[in-house]
């Protein structure tokens, strides 16, 4: 006799969910399931179908790329390395570079082959700026003033996280270096692209200011990054810009600033080219700034339910996705489910992207106290604080304030009382914000 197995388990064994299962065996798609009534039972031994959103895209880049180096012309070749870098497909990416390597250096009447190499490979260290800035002022010279041929201005900037910021910075305590690197990247880089992550580099330094509690010097930086990067059409950047603006004006309980911030990117929802690695990014900013004001309903459905199978082609968007998921769940007071979710997806926490590694634990955090556990909630709030404070990055633990009581103000002057004035300052601040925002609910509810 076949065993069966429930969607909830096979959900569970596919890490999707349930809806996306129900889905699944809806369309035929799963070969022996059955339906009792309004449920659907799966044979146990059932493998998860292949996700055919996803798949004829990634069959073409990864098909195209099998043929023997040598086959085709080198320069479409190397556009392809870049696809298959963009869409998360590293092992092939390096694989087709080293295959790519002794050809293009072979290619002595075109050597800017040879350069737009060097170009691409450079994001074998990304988000490691000092490796990638060696790179590029190698490939530089290969280039004779020209621009590249494979990463073109229009290609979306290779970061899908809650900002520059928490993308570039990789290190506690490195913040004010990266941005020194990041100035130092972003010409060069973007001059060999024809504007490619232009005003990535004003991005970064405005959401640092931000994280610091410099909202004024921060907010008009965000304007500068937003502007430069329109100039390029440096979609990403704009999103982050955008998201920015959202948090500032929450901090300044400016209603109509958060509004406007929504309406920026649901405008680059709409001109966007029906891109799904933008949608899924735009999906999650959005995401943000709902939360941020209590209204967990009107997210997009797949970070509620966790349908992170949608970013099989994207997997740096992960860490984000996942924290709005787990912002999500507690908005929606679904603590026990919160704290499962987390600890199975991040064991031992996003090891290169403090902010969310820490915005995360301070989420985790929060569900820990709401189900009486303060030893544990203590730790989480120890874990962010040494990710963030190092670098005087306030904001991060402070947003969590009135959900976390009064546990931060302790860690804080115990682990980091040079930080403590400034907490404190921004703390009042943000308290007065509040009040002039009601009733709507800011980030500090």
């Amino acid at each position: 006799m076949m065993d069966y197995i429930s969607v909830r388990a096979a959900a569970e064994n596919w890490g999707i969910s349930e809806r996306r299962v129900q889905k699944l065996c809806e369309e035929g798609r799963v070969p022996g399931a059955r339906r009792f009534g309004r449920n659907w039972m799966l044979p146990g031994d059932t493998q998860k179908p292949e996700d055919q959103r996803l798949t004829p895209r990634k069959e073409k880049v990864k098909g195209a790329c099998s043929s023997r180096p040598g086959d085709r012309n080198l320069l479409s070749m190397l556009r392809e390395a870049w696809e298959l870098k963009a869409h998360g497909f590293d092992k092939e990416f390096d694989a087709l570079l080293d295959k790519l390597l002794p050809l293009v250096k072979a290619r002595q009447d075109e050597p800017e082959l040879y350069g737009e190499w060097l170009l691409i490979s450079s994001f074998k260290y990304h988000p490691h700026l000092s490796e990638m800035i060696a790179v590029l002022k190698e490939a530089a010279p290969y280039f004779q003033g020209k621009c590249s041929r494979v990463i073109l201005p229009s290609s979306l900037f290779p970061f899908a996280s809650l900002g520059v910021f928490s993308n570039y910075h990789t290190e506690p305590g490195n913040a004010q270096e990266e941005a020194r690197l990041l100035d130092e990247f972003i010409p060069l880089y973007a001059s060999l692209t024809g504007g490619h992550g232009t005003g990535a580099d004003i991005s970064y330094r405005a959401e640092m200011l931000f994280y610091c509690g410099d909202l004024s010097t921060s907010e008009i930086l965000a304007h500068k990054a937003l502007y430069t990067a329109q100039t390029k059409k440096q979609t990403a950047i704009v999103l982050a810009s955008a998201l920015l603006m959202g948090h500032i004006a929450l901090c300044k309980g400016d209603a109509d600033g958060w509004q406007r911030a929504i309406d920026a990117v649901s405008l680059a929802n709409n001109n966007s080219r029906n891109s799904a690695s933008t949608q899924s990014m735009i999906d999650a900013m959005r995401g943000i700034l709902l939360l941020e004001l209590t209204h967990p309903d009107d997210i997009a459905g797949w970070l509620k339910t966790g349908d992170f199978e949608r970013l099989a082609s994207m997997p740096q968007l992960l860490p984000f996705a996942h924290f709005v998921h787990a912002q999500y769940l507690c908005r929606k007071g679904e603590f026990a489910r919160l704290i499962g979710f987390a600890e199975v997806r991040y064991p031992k926490g996003i090891k290169t992207l403090p902010i969310l590694d820490a915005l995360l634990a301070l989420t985790v955090a929060t569900a820990y106290l709401n189900m009486g556990d303060k030893a544990r909630a203590d730790m989480f709030i120890q874990h962010a604080a040494d990710r963030t404070l190092p670098d005087g990055l306030i904001f991060p633990i402070l947003s969590y304030i009135q959900l976390l009581g009064g546990l931060l103000e302790p860690i804080v002057k115990k682990s980091y009382p040079s930080c403590l004035p400034a907490f404190l300052k921004l703390k009042s601040q943000l308290n007065l914000a509040g009040r002039r925002l009601n009733p709507c609910s800011t980030i500090l509810r």
